[in-house]
């Protein structure tokens, strides 16, 4: 499992790097136009993702820092979390 959350954070940094070099210099036509809408639309899931598991990240040593790691990362980063513990007294 960790090497695929290894994999998927490396892929995804090689996404982001991609568009970032199609917004200094585009790609060919239709390439460039498809990269700019996927990077934006993966940009819109990773808010969301980052609105939705706020919760969990407030209780990390550094929440800005893993907020940061979710906008660049996504989900390969959550899942990578230790998972949050709930006791019987936090339940009811």
């Amino acid at each position: 499992m960790r090497v695929f959350l290894l994999l998927g954070k490396l892929l995804t940094l090689l996404f982001w790097a991609l568009v970032l070099m199609n917004l200094f210099a585009s790609f060919a036509k239709p390439f460039g136009l498809l990269l700019h809408a996927t990077g934006a639309l993966v940009l819109l899931a990773h808010a969301l993702e980052l609105l939705l598991f706020k919760s969990r990240l407030q209780n990390r040593p550094k929440p800005c820092l893993e907020g940061l790691q979710v906008m660049l990362f996504g989900m390969f980063h959550l899942y990578g979390l230790a998972p949050v513990v709930v006791t019987e007294s936090e339940h009811a």
